[in-house]
């Protein structure tokens, strides 16, 4: 038997009755590329669908120099980085474009100096 629900499909949130405490909204509104699946992918499916693989990401605040070393474990029709900041978590400024190098059977090593003097907060 199909399940049918009383509220109306929220993506991205929690939702659940009362609303005390008030609900909360994990991607504040700003939601950038959703696909919906009437099944559940295989684990191939999933690392198919997003074009790299993270291994690490670092940021180290030397005197408001921002140092930033990333690696990928495999870049899959990937073209660039595109570095962004924030001093309050929501708003995102541009910061700069790193082109991408890698490939589908490489790591690959990436830094990126900031060298935007910036108060404690950055």
């Amino acid at each position: 038997m199909t399940p049918v629900y009383s509220f109306p499909a929220r993506i991205g949130s929690m939702f659940f009755n009362g609303f005390s405490p008030p609900q909360y909204n994990g991607f504040n509104g700003k939601i950038d590329n959703i696909r919906i699946y009437n099944r559940a992918l295989g684990p191939g499916e999933i690392i198919g669908i997003l074009p790299i693989r993270l291994n690490s990401f670092a940021a180290t605040n030397n005197r408001g120099e921002v140092l930033l070393n990333w690696q990928t474990a495999y870049e899959q029709g990937t073209s660039y980085f595109n570095l962004q900041r924030s001093t309050n978590g929501t708003d995102f400024s541009p910061l700069s474009t790193v082109q991408a190098k890698g490939s589908p059977t490489t790591t690959t090593d990436y830094q990126f100096n900031n060298h935007h003097q910036c108060s404690i907060s950055c």
